[in-house]
């Protein structure tokens, strides 16, 4: 007797529709559970804790592997049933055709034509129910993809965002950060030392410049979005400083501008000459405006005339990712005095021009062995094609002092410093080489 079909769709149906609802339930509270858990934490964590918004960040990503291995482990469920009630179907539409075909006591030719007409139309109805049943598991499986993708979205963008808004509205009013704006290239946030007018700087020294390119992005947002901590670039250099977070080397030493290519995925898009505008235009015009500004805002008329002073022979580039790759590109001008590259994504092969005009300029790579977005065997390679042209040894290592003193330094991590999983595991480099008071000490002795 073969089961009704019906009842087994029907089954089928009601079981995958039972998956979803226990899904859904378990994410909703653990999405509780986070926020409260998170909450708690952020309310007693001190001034020197680690940065609230990295925390979230890390509940984040672990709340989103938890979402996608939930996702894969019910797809892959549904799938497993989905064969197995295929299967189940085929077979019983094949053990259907062959007891209506199989030679019995009368030959086939003198079989009933009223009965071979029913077989085929039995046939025919398994079929289209077996092809609903499957649509319909299909269209919920889809269904039920949206939703968690959805539940996914609500648990690494809202949260964090909330978070944010609460915790670092105090710290922003002690760093002073400007958004200044060339009409012809960029929009830039810009940070200037807090030692500028300070006593030990009363002779109005200039101060080096650090200027920070960052990664891709959709980079469809304002420019203060570059400083949330919470934001597609969050945990890099201005965010950090917006927060109050980067290290006191980088915020008593430095000047910072942070350009920032809106609705280009990255600077890779544009004109490299577009950036060599901008860095002309800063040095002259956009560092007076941030000068202007910020003489503005202290009222205080004991102050200098107000003029802040750039170095030009200790112009630094610190590129991440797509800004890593294209920081190496601009150091080929010979127009600064050294760079940070982290997570560089060219292939580490320079013409042999381009490996002339770097020699000479001390340049500090990291990268991670994990990364899965650029390979670290471009950095690996760029280290070799530098210290080659430079004349060091390619095997020395940055952890002890021939390394730490070498003109072309390379921190090569085994690991994720950051934490990342997934699709952007291992390309956290730019956050890790961004609080590290080391780089800043580096560039300082340059």
């Amino acid at each position: 007797m073969i089961p009704c079909v019906k009842n087994s769709c029907s089954k089928q149906n009601n079981r995958t529709i039972w998956r979803i609802m226990l899904l859904l339930y378990t994410m909703m509270i653990s999405s509780i559970l986070v926020t409260k858990g998170t909450a708690a934490e952020v309310s007693s964590s001190s001034p020197s804790s680690v940065s609230s918004s990295r925390r979230m960040d890390r509940y984040s990503a672990e709340a989103s592997v938890s979402v996608e291995t939930s996702l894969f482990a019910f797809v892959l469920s549904n799938h497993k049933s989905l064969i197995q009630h295929t299967w189940y179907k085929q077979q019983q539409i094949r053990q259907q055709y062959r007891a209506s075909s199989a030679p019995n006591k009368q030959s086939s030719s003198l079989m009933s034509p009223s009965l071979s007409t029913s077989v085929q139309v039995k046939q025919q109805k398994d079929q289209e129910c077996h092809v609903k049943s499957t649509a319909s598991i299909t269209s919920t499986r889809r269904q039920a993809t949206a939703t968690i993708a959805l539940a996914s979205l609500a648990s690494t963008i809202f949260l964090p965002l909330s978070t944010y808004a609460t915790t670092t509205n105090t710290n922003q009013q002690n760093i002073p950060l400007q958004t200044i704006t060339d009409p012809n290239t960029y929009s830039s946030l810009c940070y200037v030392s807090t030692n500028n007018k300070s006593s030990s700087n009363n002779n109005n020294k200039p101060l080096p410049l650090i200027v920070f390119l960052h990664g891709a992005g959709k980079n469809e947002l304002p420019i203060s979005n570059l400083a949330n901590p919470a934001g597609e670039h969050g945990g890099l250099l201005p965010s950090l400083i917006a927060s109050g977070k980067a290290p006191d080397t980088l915020l008593q030493n430095f000047v910072v501008v942070c350009p920032y290519s809106q609705n280009k995925r990255s600077f890779y898009e544009e004109p490299r000459g577009k950036l060599l505008s901008f860095l002309d235009w800063f040095v002259t015009d956009g560092i007076q405006q941030v000068a202007t500004n910020s003489k503005g805002t202290t009222n205080n008329d004991d102050d200098d005339d107000g003029v802040i002073k750039i170095d030009t022979s200790k112009i630094f580039l610190f590129g991440f990712s797509d800004g890593a790759t294209l920081s190496v590109e601009l150091l080929t001008t010979r127009k600064f005095a050294g760079a940070v590259i982290a997570s560089y994504g060219f292939s580490g092969i320079l013409p042999a021009r381009a490996l002339e005009r770097l020699k000479g300029l001390p340049v500090w790579v990291l990268h991670c062995a994990e990364d899965v977005i650029f390979d670290v065997r471009f950095s690996d390679l760029l280290v070799a094609s530098l210290r080659k042209v430079n004349g060091e040894d390619d095997k020395v290592i940055d952890g002890n002092d021939e390394g730490k003193n070498a003109l072309i330094r390379y921190t090569r991590y085994e690991k994720d410093q950051e934490g990342f999983t997934g699709r952007v595991k291992g390309h956290s480099v730019g956050i890790t080489a961004s609080k590290n008071e080391d780089v800043y000490r580096w560039l300082l002795s340059i």
